[in-house]
This record gives C-alpha cells, sequence and structure tokens, in this order.
C-alpha cells in the first residue's frame, strides 16, 4: 500500500505544483499587461534660460528649471486622450514657450512633449523689438491725448520718477521684452531710459550714443545714431556700451561683408529690427535696407540700389526712398518710406528676395483705405502683432492700422492737421490725438507710443 500511496501524493504534488506554477505565470502576465496599457509622458526642453517654466497633466503640475527630459508622474492609459499645457511661462528670465505634440491620443510607446522657449513674455514671443501678439485695443483713452501712461504733457526734462512725475526730452523709439519698456531720448548723448510696464517707474540706464533707431534680442540692444552714423549694442546686464559697426562720423557707404563692422560704413541710418539671427538697418541717406551680423558687425545691402526712387521688384533692381522705420516678422521685412510714404515689404525666406508695395500711393495725404489708395504724410516708426502692422505718422498725427493680408489701413487714432479733422475712429482709441508720435511698440496687450515734442509715453490698451 505504501508504494501506492507514495505514488498517489507525488501525482498530486506535482499536479498541484503545475497550478502554482501557472497561477504566479497568469498573474505576472496580468500585471505585465496592466503596466503597458499606461505609457509615460514626458517633456523635452529646448531654449530654457531660466526658472519657472510650468507645465500641466490632468492634475500634475511639473515645474522645469532645466533644458532636456522632465517625466510626469501620472500615466495615460493607452488609447486615451491626453492634453499638457503651459500654466506659467518663464520668468527670470521672461521667455515665450511653445509646446509640440501636446495633445493626441496615447499609443504604445512613451509620449515626448517638446517645449521650445524664446525671448519673450507670457503675451508672446520677443520678435523684432516687440512682444507677438494679436491685439484687441478697446480699452478707454483720454479723449484728448490718448493715456498717457509716463511723463508730463510740455514738461521737458530729464527726470526719473514713477508716471508723470517722470519727464522726458524729445522721447523717440522704443521696445521692449514686454517686462520694461526701453526708450531712447534725441540728444547728443542718446539717453537711454527704461520704463516698468507694471510700476511705470522710469530709470536711466546709460548714456548709449544712439538716438534714432532701437531694437532687442532679449540680452542686447541695438541701437542706430543718425548723425554720427553708427551702430551700437547694449549689453544689459551691466549696460555696457560697444561699436557694433560704422564708424563715428564717417558717412559714406561701403560694405564689410565679413567684418569687422568697423570697416562698414553707414549715411544716415534710421531704423534697426532683429529677425533671430541678423540686424536689418534703414540706411537713410544711402536709400537701403542693410544686414548686419549681430556679433562681427559685418554689413552688406540686401535691398536697394542707392538711386532715390521706389520701384518694386526683384533686389537687384528694386529700389528705395528714404527708408525710416522697419520691423521683421514671419519671414518679411516691413519698410516705411520716409520720402515715397509707403509701406514696403522685402520677402527674405528665399533667395532672390522680392520687394512689393503694401500700403500707400506715394502721394501726400491722410487717406484710409485699400493699400492702394490709402495715402500718408510722414510715416515714421512700425511694429506687427502677428495681423496687422501699427505705423506712427509724424504729420497726419495718427497710429495707423494696416491689415498684413490685405493692406487695408484705418486710423486707428489721430487727427489730420492735429486737432482739425478726425481721420479716425478705432473705437474708444479713436479719439486720441498726438503732437508728433515717432516711437512705437508692443507687449503683447497695449500699444506704447512716444510723443516727441509733448514730452510723453502714451498707451493704447
Amino acid at each position: 500500500m505504501r508504494p501506492l500511496l507514495s505514488r498517489i501524493f507525488i501525482t498530486i504534488l506535482f499536479i498541484f505544483s503545475r497550478c502554482s506554477d501557472t497561477a504566479v505565470t497568469e498573474f505576472l502576465d496580468a500585471a505585465d499587461a496592466s503596466l503597458n496599457r499606461f505609457v509615460k509622458v514626458s517633456v523635452a526642453t529646448v531654449g530654457l534660460l531660466g526658472v519657472g517654466l510650468k507645465v500641466k497633466l490632468q492634475g500634475e503640475i511639473l515645474s522645469i528649471n532645466t533644458n532636456g527630459a522632465t517625466e510626469f508622474s501620472t500615466r495615460i492609459k493607452r488609447g486615451k486622450r491626453y492634453a499638457v499645457s503651459i500654466l506659467q511661462h518663464p520668468t527670470t528670465p521672461g521667455q515665450y514657450c511653445v509646446l509640440g505634440n501636446a495633445s493626441g491620443t496615447a499609443g504604445s510607446i512613451g509620449i515626448v512633449v517638446t517645449a521650445h522657449c524664446t525671448h519673450g513674455s507670457s503675451n508672446g514671443p520677443l520678435v523684432g523689438g516687440s512682444i507677438i501678439n494679436t491685439l484687441s485695443l478697446s480699452g478707454s483713452v483720454d479723449t484728448t491725448y490718448g493715456e498717457i501712461f509716463a511723463g508730463l504733457v510740455g514738461a521737458s526734462a530729464a527726470t526719473d520718477g514713477f508716471g508723470a512725475a517722470a519727464r522726458f526730452l524729445a522721447p523717440t523709439q522704443m521696445s521692449t521684452d514686454g517686462t520694461y519698456i526701453y526708450l531712447l531720448e534725441s540728444n547728443p548723448v542718446g539717453t537711454l531710459r527704461r520704463i516698468n510696464i507694471s510700476t511705470r517707474e522710469v530709470t536711466t540706464l546709460v548714456n548709449s550714443s544712439g538716438s534714432d533707431g532701437l531694437t532687442f534680442d532679449g540680452e542686447y540692444l541695438y541701437t542706430t545714431n543718425f548723425n554720427d552714423c553708427t551702430i551700437r549694442k547694449i549689453r544689459l546686464s551691466d549696460n555696457s556700451v560697444m561699436l557694433l559697426a560704422g564708424a563715428a562720423f564717417t558717412c559714406n557707404y561701403a560694405e564689410a561683408p565679413v567684418g569687422p563692422g568697423s570697416t562698414a560704413r553707414f549715411n544716415n541710418p534710421i531704423g534697426i529690427t532683429y529677425d533671430g539671427t541678423w540686424l536689418y538697418v534703414a540706411d537713410y541717406s544711402n536709400h537701403r535696407i542693410r544686414r548686419v551680423d549681430p556679433v562681427s558687425g559685418a554689413t552688406s545691402t540686401i535691398a536697394g540700389t542707392g538711386v532715390a526712387t521706389s520701384t518694386d521688384g526683384p533686389v537687384p533692381s528694386a529700389t528705395f526712398n528714404i527708408p525710416h522705420g522697419l520691423t521683421y516678422y514671419n519671414g518679411k521685412l516691413y519698410v516705411v518710406e520716409g520720402s515715397n510714404q509707403a509701406v514696403r515689404v522685402i520677402d527674405i525666406v528665399a533667395s532672390p528676395y522680392n520687394v512689393t508695395t503694401l500700403a500707400g500711393t506715394g502721394s501726400w495725404g491722410c487717406v484710409e483705405g485699400l493699400g492702394s489708395t490709402a495715402q500718408f504724410k510722414k510715416l515714421r516708426n512700425i511694429v506687427i502683432d502677428g495681423k496687422f502692422l501699427y505705423a506712427t505718422d509724424k504729420e497726419c498725427y495718427s497710429v495707423w492700422k494696416i491689415d498684413l493680408n490685405t493692406g487695408y489701413t484705418a486710423a486707428l487714432s489721430g487727427w489730420d492737421s492735429r486737432t482739425t479733422t478726425q481721420i479716425g475712429t478705432g473705437g474708444a482709441a479713436g479719439n486720441a490725438g498726438f503732437a508728433e508720435p515717432i516711437g512705437i511698440t508692443s507687449d503683447g496687450k497695449n500699444l506704447f507710443i512716444s510723443d516727441s515734442t509733448d514730452f510723453v509715453i502714451r498707451r493704447i490698451e
């Protein structure tokens, strides 16, 4: 009997053992399958310069302070929708980030969301010296002057302070990073001022030796000096001023395609902008648009032959007549002419570049309408919000709003002959008038205009 019982026991033990192995295997397989039903989500960040970036997935908030991959704890089930959003853009220094692959359906592999950060603010990226974000200018403004953002009408001085307590001397062009407005004053030393947008505090930074054009790349300010024919750069970390291109009071025309910038020559450079790689300068009396390397100062001409006419077409034959202000957006340079009174466009996506006219007939007037019928008197500087171009007109005493697609032109604010004939409605802003609007910039929410002979900075909300 014992051998039989032993065989039965061994058989039962073998069966039990087989069942246990199967159960364990099935359990592990089920656990593995359960895990595989969920995927990881990570954010791959590039271009981040500081701290403050926060992104959100469902209820989880991820703080990102370094470039590279950062992973959420939250997992997404295969076949389910996911959405990652920016809760806060970087604050120190101010940047604007764009997410790629931010939403979709989870598949069988991990989800990688990209975050590309550039100079700017939560309102948009810094492009051409202003924050790009479509404006809805419907806020209140003073019915006579426009809102006085800083300074006092008619009070000319060089005084730091808050808002109306500050004083300016002939404020000209402006640029912004969304936190501060940087402002040049037209005087022999080109004083550079800074205005805190939030508090309206005005402080003096440095004598920049530039007084006419200003743009910003997030780290350096770049200035033009009309009279001494130079381009300078200012490092904001220590307010040091460096000569980038040209030679002081040597006004002429000379290329320097490989640098150094000191061998280039300009003749009354005035407008300046930045596209993320190059600086572009309106070389006023040379009737040319120049391109300048922001590091070496190497300079070459991209459009204009030196002949003072206004001819559209490929750049070898296209001409300009006193180019003044300019800005960059989405592969194009927008240039306003001081003599022809038109808004010209240079497509710089692919060579050969081509020049067209967006608005203006070349005739003298303050006339709204389609681009081919609009008229201006003395265009000075321009800014773009991504949909419209806004231009100051010194002798229509106004700010023009021009559709980038159609060229349709309307007066956002101002009067012809200063106070006699209102030329635009522009909502509440249409009631605003200016003495001599020169500089213009945008923080992505508002327009800021330097009213040079009223010695104030105005804002249209």
